[in-house]
This record gives structure tokens, C-alpha cells and sequence, in this order.
């Protein structure tokens, strides 16, 4: 619980204030720089297009998913990736180098690798981690995503690419993509006992004004098919989070 008095109430006021202090000239500088991007993604991960401006390499996986590759796979590979997917000599400066113009877009944009979301955090309890920490378990409930989807043939157009080459087929009885963006809902922390007593006490009835936020960044895609629909599943992992004014580093821990 917190202390009841003036001067307790500062003393954990100063300790608050130092801890943070110091959490910021250990934390890496991405999950600062990422705060300063913050996305409304309902809307941004509803559009292909934003999906492949926040992972430009998966157009390759993309396109990896419905090809099947003729003769030698390497030599196959290498050239798909330097003259389909890539840049080569005799590509005219409006067709190819789809991942290049991205990531040339990314970078124009400002986009990092992580994005933060404001979020409600639903619910946090916690665990014994050592004699002087605590495990703290964060939940937040997304929003509703309304998954992209775009044709094999709008795909093959956007990357300018054929059907079929001498290297590849594509997959006939694939149709279309839809691109399903998963976020991570429970999080870990390590954090002192004092401070996760005191978090614990004031999530009791948690805030519901959005000014918590995770910092998301692209963990693996995988891949499945359904009535000639290839779902691409992109995981998002949480890296970084910020509860009641403090930020701190995620941690993976089994369950």
C-alpha cells in the first residue's frame, strides 16, 4: 500500500524520480527514440502498404510463400532476390527494387522499428522473481484489427513480377494474401518489491485514459492457407513499456 503521510509520500516521490533517471542512461536509446513514434494502429497495420513500410523484407517472404523454385534452390534464391526482388542494372527507376523504395520510404517517413501504442492496461499482478524483485504480469485487450488482403495478382504487380520465370512458379491455387498482425497482450517486467508493491496497489482499479503505451517491435511471420487465402501472420513482440509515467524493458520469461 502507499504511506499515508507528507513525508513518505515524498521520499517515494525522490526514489521514483532517481530510479527513472537512471533507467534512462541504461535504457537503449531505441525504445526512446520509439516513444517518439507513436502510431494509431487500427488504422495504420489495416493497410498492406503500411505493413510493408514497417517490415520492408517481407515482400520477400511474401513472395517466398507462393513460389515454387525450379532447378538449383540457391542459385534460384539468388537471382529472385537480386533481379525480382532487388536491384539490378537494366531495372528502369519505375519498376523493381520494390524493397529498396521502401526501405528509401521508411526512412524518408521517419519510420523506426518500433512503434508505441497507447493502451489501458487491464490488469497486473505479480510473482516472486528473487528475494528483492518482483515479476510483474501487464494485460491489455487490442483493439479489433480489420486485416488487409490484397490479390496474388495486385502482389505481383506491386513487386513487378511474372507468374513464372525460368526460376519460379507461382502457386495457382493461392488467390490472395491477407495480412494478420499479431500483438503480444501479456508483458513482463522485473521490478523491485517496493515499486511493484505500490504499482500493484495503484492498478487496483487501473487508469482508462491511454497514457500507458507499448513499445512493439516485429519478432517472426509464419505463414498458413485456407480456400486459397495464404495468411501472413506477423507477430509483433513487446520490447519496452510505460506504466504511470516510467518506462521499462520487457523481459521473455516462460509461463
Amino acid at each position: 500500500m502507499f504511506p499515508n503521510n507528507h513525508g513518505s509520500r515524498q521520499i517515494l516521490k525522490i526514489r521514483t524520480c532517481l530510479t527513472f533517471l537512471i533507467f534512462l542512461l541504461i535504457m537503449p536509446a531505441y525504445s526512446r527514440a520509439a516513444n517518439e513514434y507513436r502510431i494509431e494502429y487500427t488504422k495504420f497495420f489495416a493497410e498492406y502498404e503500411n505493413i510493408f513500410l514497417f517490415r520492408p523484407n517481407l515482400v520477400r517472404d511474401v513472395f517466398f510463400s507462393i513460389v515454387e523454385l525450379k532447378g538449383n534452390q540457391k542459385t534460384a534464391r539468388k537471382v529472385i532476390n537480386s533481379q525480382v526482388l532487388g536491384c539490378h542494372t537494366n531495372t528502369s527507376i519505375n519498376q523493381g527494387c520494390r524493397i529498396d523504395q521502401l526501405r528509401l520510404e521508411r526512412k524518408k517517413l521517419g519510420i523506426p522499428n518500433y512503434v508505441t501504442i497507447p493502451v489501458n492496461f487491464m490488469r497486473v499482478s505479480t510473482r516472486v522473481f528473487n528475494k528483492r524483485k518482483k515479476r510483474m504480469t501487464l494485460q491489455w485487450n487490442p483493439e479489433i484489427l480489420q486485416p488487409p488482403t490484397i490479390s496474388v495478382d495486385e502482389f505481383l504487380s506491386y513487386v513487378t513480377a511474372a507468374r513464372e520465370s525460368r526460376h519460379y512458379k507461382v502457386d495457382p491455387n493461392i488467390i490472395e494474401f491477407q495480412f494478420n498482425t499479431l500483438l503480444e497482450r501479456k508483458i513482463d517486467i522485473i521490478v523491485e518489491n517496493e515499486l511493484a508493491a505500490n504499482l500493484l496497489d495503484l492498478y487496483q482499479s487501473p487508469p482508462a485514459d491511454k497514457q500507458d503505451a507499448i513499445t512493439f517491435a516485429f519478432d517472426f511471420v509464419s505463414t498458413s492457407e485456407r480456400f486459397g487465402t495464404r495468411d501472413i501472420n506477423i507477430q509483433l513482440r513487446a520490447v519496452a513499456i510505460r506504466i504511470n509515467q516510467q518506462r521499462f524493458k520487457t523481459v521473455q520469461l516462460k509461463r
